[in-house]
């Protein structure tokens, strides 16, 4: 039996072409990768940074602050950077399904609310550097 290390990772199919009519924030071709976010044990900061430096293998270094966090989530697609072990392909996107979304968020509204907007903003320094939005939050 594996472990469960509070996520699963699938590729979600082939490639994907998105209408001519989308502008900068979907590519005209592109591969989603979907990773599951346990949200049952997160409790406070530090169970929240933790759970998100086991889901995309932050270094050791990592500094358990929403400022580090944004650092570590802006280069998923620079291996170089050292800054996870989960990377993103130049095509692909990211798809990021919170489990347990409605009691996540009661539980822990600031962190719940930190998640939403530091992703906000992870995502348009993607824009920023022409890759597009590379980050999708699905509530579940």
């Amino acid at each position: 039996m594996s472990p469960d290390w509070g996520y699963a990772r699938r590729e979600l199919g082939p490639r994907v072409s998105a209408p001519a009519t989308h502008d900068s924030l979907l590519a005209e071709s592109y591969r989603m990768q979907l990773l599951q976010l346990k949200t049952d044990d997160i409790v406070d900061w530090k169970s929240f940074h933790n759970r998100f430096a086991d889901l995309f293998g932050f270094p050791d270094f990592y500094g358990a602050n929403m400022d580090a966090w944004i650092d570590c989530m802006s280069s998923l697609d620079d291996p170089d950077a050292g800054l996870s072990t989960f990377h993103l392909e130049t095509d692909e996107r990211l798809v990021l399904e919170v489990l347990e979304t409605e009691q996540f968020q009661q539980r822990c509204p600031e962190q719940f609310e930190s998640l939403v907007t530091c992703t906000a903003f992870v995502n348009q320094r993607f824009i920023d550097n022409s890759s597009g939005c590379r980050i999708a939050l699905a509530f579940v």
